[in-house]
């Protein structure tokens, strides 16, 4: 029926990690090849971990959802097992692997749809945790996407046509080529990520398409200035569209630590009193801010900045000399 050998890979080229995962799709209706097979590899020779004592495979949790995750199986040494429900699956989905401790042998948990279940993620995540200089350690691998051509891995296959029109095939071949994009999105974005001056910044987590940058040092200079450098490594000064991503970026400065102020990119140069962002020039909008600020001391605090403690906005010298800075980084996969 539709497509043999279909791969969507995440991580392919991201040298940086040791953890990889494979997805492959072989749909055929009414055939024995499987429908979905999912691969998650360790290796040693990345020195990520000097001992791993376990493979976990995670699927989007509830299925098909893929903004949380939930265990599936794992390999622990010689014993292979299942999480959530997965058992109830057996006969239709099969789990192989080995753990190796120490390398250089290479170790792996696969699973294989073989036939149609409602057990059917369209994410996963390959996750391998062990020992390195004597600390337990998580290392974890990029979500790659999979999505069974029209759900025949979830759905019953009896009712479906042998062979597809012109017209579903179209629409599975288009549906490749979005994936194809999206992981394309992805790798550039490993590749960025691995270029960030870590010496220079603290990298934050992934909120809505977009990382964080915080400076490691303070630097006595004006906005355009601080917005030059984040420029530079393809964003700009943050900028908070609303409290909930406020929220996310205080508690990464809170995990940083320090008594330094962070600037953002809100200001009231131009207007005293009505803070706009100076790369989108958009007005801030309503936000959490300590109480009593703005109050522009003296006259001279025109830029918006907060620190890891209290929790709140405050408005300071924008040649401030003991401020952080922020920045804003769109990413291509969304």
């Amino acid at each position: 029926m539709v497509i043999y050998g279909t791969t969507v890979k995440a991580d392919e080229t991201n040298t940086c990690s040791s953890v990889m995962l494979d997805v492959s799709q072989a749909v055929k209706i009414n055939s024995q090849i499987s429908c979905l097979l999912v691969n998650c590899t360790f290796d040693y020779s990345m020195n990520d971990l000097d001992k791993v004592t376990s493979l976990s495979l995670y699927g989007s949790s509830p299925y098909g959802n893929k903004k949380s995750f939930d265990e599936l199986a794992y390999v622990e040494k010689k014993h292979i097992g299942w999480r959530n429900g997965m058992d109830k699956a057996e006969g239709k989905v099969s789990a192989t692997g080995k753990l190796y401790s120490w390398g250089p042998d290479e170790s792996a948990l696969v699973l294989a749809w073989n036939k149609a279940t409602n057990f059917c993620p369209n994410a996963f995540k390959c996750v391998a945790e062990g020992i390195k200089n004597k600390k337990s350690l998580s290392i974890s691998s990029t979500i790659a996407q999979a999505v069974p051509d029209d759900g025949l891995c979830c759905w019953n296959r009896d009712s479906v046509n042998s062979v597809l029109g012109k017209s579903a095939t179209t629409m599975v071949f288009s549906e490749v080529q979005a994936l194809s994009k999206n992981l394309q999105d992805k790798i550039e974005d490993v590749h960025f990520l691995s270029t960030i001056d870590r010496a220079q910044f603290y990298v934050s987590g992934e909120y809505e398409g977009r990382i964080y940058l915080a400076s490691r040092q303070t630097m006595q200079s004006n906005i355009p200035d601080k917005n030059s450098v984040c420029t530079a490594h393809g964003g700009y000064l943050v900028e908070f569209d609303n409290q909930k991503e406020f929220d996310f970026v205080y508690k990464f400065a809170k995990a940083i630590g320090g008594g330094e102020h962070f600037m953002s990119g809100g200001n009231d140069v131009n207007n005293e009193g009505t803070f706009t962002y100076f790369h989108s020039k958009k007005p801030v909008p309503s936000l959490k801010w300590l109480s009593g600020q703005p109050d522009d001391y003296r006259g001279k605090e025109d830029c918006m900045t907060f620190r890891s403690d209290p929790y709140g906005l405050n408005d300071l010298e924008c040649y401030y000399k003991s401020v952080r800075f922020i920045c804003e980084i769109p990413l291509h996969a969304k």
